[in-house]
């Protein structure tokens, strides 16, 4: 292993990948920190609208909890989750399928 040559001071953040910047989203590092053993529950479907049969969308909310342990991250507060899904056909497909639009914090939704 050769060792990674530090940064100029001047120069520019290293660039990072869309799947980086996926998991700093910080609702995705909320999620992450609820860990695997996490308890999801559905609370409500807050809307939805039928465009066509194959142009919906619905949006849901959850609740995730941390299963309680000494090494959680988040605690045991739950992370509660909007989900905007969208059922629609992709150019060049037959068949439609569903999509996440949108995910946030049920305090950001308005």
């Amino acid at each position: 292993n050769r060792p990674v040559p530090k940064p100029a001071p001047d120069a520019p953040p290293p660039k990072t990948t869309p799947y980086q910047d996926f998991l700093n989203v910080p609702v995705v590092e909320q999620l992450l920190a609820a860990g695997p053993d996490a308890q999801i529950r559905f609370e409500a479907t807050d809307s939805y609208e039928s465009r066509t049969y194959r142009d919906v969308t619905v949006q849901q909310r959850f609740s995730i909890t941390p299963v309680a342990s000494s090494s959680s991250k988040s605690g045991n507060h739950p992370v509660e989750l909007a989900v905007t899904v969208e059922r629609v056909r992709i150019a060049g497909e037959s068949m439609s399928r569903w999509l996440i639009v949108r995910y946030q914090p049920v305090d950001s939704v308005k």
